[in-house]
């Protein structure tokens, strides 16, 4: 794909893979190759199982109407694509499009002030270091936050 002139395919089979299978659902149906639609049809059985769906209102254990996300100063791991991992620190979460993201702080190089960027929950894990990070209960609605259950025992 990085070659001049390419068609760039492999992005377009990444960002409309979805798209793409149900092409080839049709097209197998039209041909009449069961084989192939049934295969095609599994995998899209198989996509739908990781696409992100619908965010639950609760999550089990926790308060009513609230999600578990990382605390706000938190140092967590980005992954970011195509680099190494690195560390970053939650300023908020927030809903958009339907899906979790966190606002966070990424130095992006040493001696440089910090950036603030938008990037998907599903990009973001515990670091290593688990004194450097916690978790809050917070309610997407009325953006309020509750401690833990666990922070409340003893």
């Amino acid at each position: 794909d990085e070659t001049y002139g390419s068609l760039r395919l492999t992005e377009r089979v990444f960002c409309e893979f979805e798209h793409l299978v149900d092409r080839l659902v049709a097209g197998a149906h039209a041909d009449g190759d069961e084989g192939l639609e049934e295969l095609a049809t599994s995998v899209k059985c198989e996509l739908s199982e990781f696409a992100p769906g619908p965010l639950p209102p609760d999550q089990p254990g926790g308060p009513k109407g609230y999600q578990q996300v990382f605390r706000s100063g938190s140092t967590v791991c980005y992954h970011k694509a195509g680099a190494l991992a690195v560390d970053v620190v939650i300023i908020q979460p927030a809903i958009i499009d339907g899906e979790l993201f966190y606002q966070v702080k990424v130095q992006e190089r040493p001696g440089k002030n910090s950036v603030k960027h938008w990037i998907r929950e599903s990009a973001i894990e515990p670091s290593a270091n688990a004194a450097d990070w916690s978790y809050d209960w917070w309610n997407r609605e009325t953006q309020e936050y509750q401690e833990p259950p666990e922070a409340h025992a003893g």
